[in-house]
C-alpha cells in the first residue's frame, strides 16, 4: 500500500469536508508509516479510535448539510456513513477480542511455563546441582560468573 496524497481534484468545493478528508488522509498515511517502521501493531488501537471519532464528526457534518440543502440521495449516503462506521466499530471490537485472545494465550504460556518448566525441570537441576556427583564440591558457576570456590556453594 503506498500513502494517499491529497490532489486538489479530490475537492468537493466544501471547506470544511474538505478538511475532514485531508485529516481522513492524514490518518490512513499515519498508520501505514507506522506499519513501515514495524510499529502498526502498536498504533492500530489508537488509529481505530481516531478515525470512529473522524467519522462521528465527519458524518453528523456532512448530514447537517445534507438536511440543509435538501440532498437527493441524503438516505442512500446515510447509509452508507451508517455500513463504514459499523465496519469501523467491529474491527475496534474484533481487534480488542484479539488482544483478549493474545493476553489468554500469553498467560497460558506463562502457566505452563512456571509450572511444567521452571517448577519441574529447572527445580529438578537445582537439587541435581545441590546433590553435586560424587568427587564434585560445588555447582558450575553461570555462564559469565566467577567459579565458586572448593567447599563453597554457588
Amino acid at each position: 500500500m503506498r500513502p494517499l496524497e491529497w490532489d486538489v481534484r479530490f475537492g468537493s468545493g466544501v471547506p470544511a469536508l474538505d478538511a475532514d478528508h485531508r485529516e481522513f488522509l492524514s490518518l490512513h498515511n499515519g498508520l501505514l508509516e507506522a506499519r513501515g517502521h514495524g510499529r502498526g501493531h502498536r498504533v492500530l488501537h489508537q488509529v481505530l479510535e481516531q478515525l470512529i471519532a473522524w467519522a462521528e464528526v465527519h458524518q453528523a457534518r456532512e448530514e447537517a448539510m445534507f438536511a440543509a440543502s435538501g440532498y437527493p440521495a441524503a438516505e442512500r449516503h446515510r447509509a452508507e456513513h451508517a455500513r463504514l462506521l459499523a465496519s469501523a466499530r467491529d474491527l475496534r471490537q474484533r481487534h480488542a477480542l484479539d488482544l483478549e485472545r493474545l493476553t489468554r494465550a500469553v498467560l497460558s504460556l506463562f502457566d505452563f511455563w512456571w509450572k511444567r518448566h521452571i517448577m519441574e525441570h529447572d527445580l529438578e537441576f537445582g537439587r541435581f546441582l545441590a546433590a553435586g556427583p560424587p568427587g564434585r564440591t560445588a555447582a558450575p558457576a553461570p555462564a559469565g560468573e566467577p567459579a565458586a570456590t572448593a567447599g563453597t556453594r554457588a
